[in-house]
């Protein structure tokens, strides 16, 4: 646990190799593992930047104000904690990849090569980046009156997508 509220945290030497939970509160973060990383409990506010050599998965909410950015190309990333809130846009680079978020969330540009699921609780799903994702893809909200609305002009979807809207409010 890494506590730093406030400032900058950079821990980004490539043979870093984190073996339990990383829980960070501070501002902008930089973040590299060799391997497959846990991410605990943390708050950011401002931007998350993270790269795994591995799979990525959370045992503990992420609140992060900033854009989240996780590069993990060759593993799988599942960010699938009820209470996880990104406010920013998220961007990921990955295998097979399940995010939740409680409220909102904004996709941002994502490469997928496998899977592709997103939760969004109690908000709308949106894209302001290009979302490539070579597997099945699904969108769900949880929220009367939320939207899903993926509108990003270099989309490319190569598999079957599910969009689920409490409200049936879909566009893409």
């Amino acid at each position: 646990t890494i506590s730093a509220s406030g400032v900058d945290i950079t821990l980004n030497s490539a043979a870093n190799n984190f073996q339990g939970a990383v829980g960070i509160d501070g501002s902008d973060v930089i973040l590299v593992d060799a391997g497959t990383i846990d991410l605990g409990a943390s708050t950011v506010t401002g931007t998350y930047n993270l790269t795994a050599g591995g799979s990525v998965t959370d045992s503990g909410a992420l609140a992060i104000t900033g854009v989240t950015t996780i590069d993990a190309s060759s593993g799988n990333v599942t960010l699938n904690t009820a209470t996880n809130n990104f406010q920013g846009a998220v961007e990921i680079d990955g295998v097979n990849v399940v995010v939740v978020d409680a409220g909102a969330i904004d996709l941002g540009a994502s490469t997928v090569t496998g899977t592709y699921a997103v939760t969004a609780t109690s908000g709308n799903i949106s894209d302001s980046g290009n979302l490539a994702v070579t597997g099945a893809a699904s969108f769900i909200t949880g929220a009367s009156g939320s939207n899903i609305i993926l509108d990003a002009s270099g989309n490319a979807f190569s598999n079957a997508v599910t969009l689920q809207a409490d409200d049936g409010s879909e566009t893409f």
